[in-house]
């Protein structure tokens, strides 16, 4: 993400930002500076690059119970893309509610999709994992140590977020992002290269402003430019939406109340609902080629009916 400030910095983010103790040693080291890495895949919840926090991992993982990617755990992925999908669709419902009146069905979908979608180009859904190389916690990193999250914020650009040890907080930052993402989104709307109405055309100018810059909006339709790669890998997530393969409808509810943590109260983690010793997936259309998810030959021979999978 480059240097397109928010809009605003929402005064219930820095709330929830001050609630959250750091670490002695977090406090000491460079945000750039990748404490005890570990490495990973171009998949869900595992993207390549995991570095111990600077904040406290306890209470991370505290407040998100469910929302941890455990490379030792088997099905993992599937589990952890059903969990994440409805913090995202809660997270990006309640980020819409605080910009909006009244939403039209229209747009809540589109501004779904495209948060998803957002998070699937910047990061595969990644932000805190435990590492199988030593089973402690890691948060996401990207672009040489830089970019911090799920939403990959670039400190160089964003300090006051990615700076502090209290920005790795996932409910802070996914606002934080949002932020800058919504001024793209609502520009789009009027911009030459968005024909009315279209979600699709609305949200890939809303992804070139957020990563590229706010003179950005239409460098999706010019082919030469110099991250043409970006804008096009973007518009493959939105159309392909491959964490749909690991879903059976939506998770409900989330591992968390969103809207809980982000106003500052406690008790919000939704353990009850959410812990299950089976999961039954309903897979339809094709399975994705490559390593994002475990077992693809088999799931590939289920076909494109409505058989169910149960998972342990």
């Amino acid at each position: 993400m480059n240097a397109w400030k928010p809009l605003i910095v929402v005064s219930f983010t820095l709330g929830l930002l001050a609630a959250l103790p750091s670490t002695s040693e977090g406090a000491k080291a460079s945000a750039s500076a990748c404490l005890k890495p570990s490495g990973g895949t171009w998949a869900f919840g595992q993207a390549p690059t995991g570095c111990a926090p600077l904040s406290d991992a306890a209470t991370l993982e505290q407040r998100y119970p469910g929302l941890v990617f455990n490379e030792r755990a088997s099905q993992e992925r599937r589990r952890y893309t059903n969990a994440l999908h409805a913090y995202l669709r809660d997270g990006a419902d309640y980020y819409l509610t605080q910009r909006r009146r009244q939403i039209d069905p229209a747009e809540r979908a589109g501004w779904r999709k495209a948060v998803m979608a957002l998070a699937h180009q910047e990061s595969f859904w990644s932000h805190y994992r435990e590492s199988k190389k030593d089973g402690a916690l890691k948060v996401m990193r990207g672009d040489r140590n830089f970019a911090h999250g799920l939403l990959q914020i670039d400190e160089r650009w964003h300090p006051k977020m990615t700076m502090n040890a209290r920005g790795e907080d996932l409910s802070a930052h996914l606002m934080y992002g949002l932020d800058v993402f919504f001024q793209g989104w609502e520009k789009a709307a009027k911009a030459p290269c968005v024909r009315k109405g279209n979600s699709e055309d609305r949200a890939r100018a809303a992804y070139a402003s957020f990563n590229g810059g706010a003179t950005k909006l239409c460098r999706w339709t010019n082919a030469k430019d110099r991250w043409a790669k970006n804008d096009a890998g973007f518009m493959a997530k939105w159309k392909n939406q491959s964490w749909q393969y690991a879903l059976a409808g939506e998770v409900k509810p989330s591992p968390v109340d969103i809207a809980c943590l982000v106003e500052g109260k406690r008790g919000c983690a939704n353990v009850i609902e959410f812990k299950v010793t089976k999961l039954i997936y309903r897979l339809q259309a094709r399975v994705p080629k490559g390593p994002a998810f475990e077992n693809a030959a088999s799931l590939a021979a289920l076909g494109r009916g409505q058989r169910k999978l149960k998972v342990s």
